[in-house]
Parts: structure tokens; sequence; C-alpha cells
């Protein structure tokens, strides 16, 4: 089994080599990321919806959407 690498500022870390509070801190900082990931795509589909709703204000406001009033 291949040990595990940790990349920090373009150098290669072999876990046996970090303490492991160090190996803690880049797990973290692994996790950070996809969180933010994460956040990043939701927000691209919430810009999507906003877009959307703002096309369908629109053409409502402009007499292009035949449904009832409420």
């Amino acid at each position: 089994m291949d040990e595990r690498t940790f990349k920090f500022k373009d150098k290669d870390y072999k876990e046996s080599e970090l303490s492991t509070s160090v190996v803690n801190w880049f797990i973290l900082k692994q996790e950070l990321l996809q969180s933010e990931i994460r956040h990043m795509a939701e927000i691209e589909k919430i810009n999507v919806l906003k877009q959307y709703y703002d096309q369908s204000i629109e053409k409502g406001i402009n007499g292009g959407d035949s449904k009832s009033k409420s």
C-alpha cells in the first residue's frame, strides 16, 4: 500500500514525516476546500434560479404570462 502524501507549497510530504497535528491540519484543510467547492456549486445553482425568476418576473410584468393574477 502506498503511503499517503500531502502537498504544500509545491513540495510533497510523506505522512510518516509529519506529526499527527500537521496531518490533521492537512485533513481539515482538505475538508474545508471540499466544503468551499460544494458552496460554490450551490451559489451557481442560486444564480441560475435568480436569473430564471428575473426573466419570469419581467415576462409577467410585460404581459407575457397569461396565468391568473393572485
